[in-house]
């Protein structure tokens, strides 16, 4: 009979488990238009938010993306 190694596991730490997740299943890059219309917001507002730093963002050299699973989050700590 042969011997099994047991693996244990390491828990990890909210950020990491964000991390791993996004690389499970990436979410589509939103342009700020799509971004707007998920969030049901103006785009002036999504400016703002996005200076403030509100909202995570993806900057490609001067275009501007979002996760959608950035926006779901943004949205259910808007919950608490």
């Amino acid at each position: 009979m042969k011997k099994t190694k047991s693996i244990t596991t390491i828990p990890l730490d909210q950020k990491e488990e964000q991390i791993y997740n996004l690389h499970q299943r990436p979410s589509p890059l939103l342009i700020p238009v799509e971004a707007c219309e998920f969030l049901k917001i103006k785009m002036s507002k999504l400016r703002s938010m996005v200076f403030h730093n509100e909202l995570p963002v993806i900057r490609i050299n001067r275009l501007l993306r979002f996760h959608q699973d950035d926006l779901m989050m943004y949205i259910e700590k808007q919950k608490s």
